[in-house]
């Protein structure tokens, strides 16, 4: 019902590659059958856990599926409603988000420029333990602003386009589509999820920004007494 991991999976090995940093992102991948009758997975389909290079990164984890019977990497997306789900497992995760990535055509603030783009659900960036240098971050009204649309831009676009990134904040950014208010600048060396995005939207799971999407990708953290193994045998149950 998804779309294949294969992306996710070419995104690994291209940072592994170009940015020996992320190194660790090659840590093991977990795989777990599932019940026949478990709401949110498919009797096929087993998850997979793989950390991520953040603050505390071994309790950062994606979910994911994998089929058993091939050992292929299988559906990465997930519904909204999973989402939900997952967020009510309070004594597995301390919090779940969900993200898409994107390209953007600015064509204003400089030379017209195709921009990678993530959209995010607030909270994300916390959860990463990051911040932005200058201005604010995300928050849950700002997913529902429409126009001008709500982001965060990295430090390089914003000496890109404005000089002073700390004079960013509070500009707009012209696109094909409509314009983007910048509420916040991430220092440089702030990555996510591929280490190329420059501007990050906030991102209602259920609004306008996921259409032609079957779903987010997922991100989570588990809690501090929580185990990769653990959680992992606690939502096949």
């Amino acid at each position: 019902m998804m779309s294949s991991l294969f992306s996710e999976s070419i995104w690994a090995l291209r940072n592994v590659r170009a940015r020996g940093w992320r190194a660790i992102l090659a840590s093991g991948l977990l795989a777990i059958a599932l019940a026949a009758n478990l709401l949110v997975f498919s009797a096929a389909d087993s998850l997979v856990f793989h950390r991520v290079p953040y603050l505390e990164a071994a309790r950062l984890v994606t979910v994911a599926r994998i089929d058993p019977r091939t050992g292929e990497l299988g559906d990465s997306l997930v519904s909204p409603a999973q989402l939900d789900e997952w967020r009510k497992q309070s004594d597995l995760f301390s919090g779940v988000h969900g993200y898409l990535t994107k390209t953007l055509f600015l064509t204003s603030g400089g030379e017209p420029d195709l921009v990678p783009t993530a959209d995010i659900t607030p909270g994300l960036i916390e959860l990463l333990g990051a911040a932005p240098r200058w201005g604010r971050s995300l928050d849950a009204a700002d997913a529902h602003a429409i126009d001008p649309q709500v982001v965060l831009i990295s430090e390089r676009l914003a000496r890109r386009r404005f000089g002073n990134p700390a004079q960013a904040v509070g500009r707009q950014l012209e696109t094909t589509d409509r314009p983007l208010l910048v509420v916040g600048v991430m220092p440089s060396d702030f990555r996510f999820p591929e280490g190329r995005q420059d501007i990050w939207r906030a991102l209602d799971p259920r609004g306008p920004l996921t259409r032609n999407f079957a779903g987010v990708q997922s991100i989570a953290r588990l809690t501090p007494a929580m185990s990769v193994e653990t959680a992992a045998r606690a939502m096949a149950q």
